[in-house]
């Protein structure tokens, strides 16, 4: 059985891919923020399959997730770094320090381990 990460598996696209993956006899191994929908996916997809919460900007947490599912799984077949956010619609010199910086470290960084 092959196996895929799915980095921000818990809304939009990556969500949307968890059953299509699955209906194609994938495991998967996703991760995501917010873990109201980490737990749900969990209880939604049992069994072979593993969610976890991670933020892909925090170092620690990414290693925490990959160690998880190397444990799990192996190496995976395929990765897909889904994870991403975006800042509201405005001029660059609108948009605060923070929120750039949040967008380069999720957004850039995050696909790096």
């Amino acid at each position: 059985m092959k196996t895929v990460v799915i980095t921000g598996c818990t809304r939009g696209l990556g969500c949307a891919m968890i059953p299509r993956f699955i209906d194609a006899g994938w495991q998967i191994a996703g991760c995501g923020r917010n873990e109201a929908q980490i737990s749900e996916l969990q209880r939604q997809f049992p069994a072979a399959h593993l969610f976890q919460t991670c933020d892909v900007s925090h170092e620690s947490d990414v290693a925490a997730f990959c160690a998880a599912v190397l444990e799990k799984f192996g190496a995976p077949d395929l990765v897909l770094n889904n994870a991403a956010v975006i800042n509201p619609n405005a001029p660059l010199w609108e948009t605060s320090a923070e929120d750039f910086s949040r967008i380069i470290d999720i957004n850039i960084k995050g696909p790096v381990p």
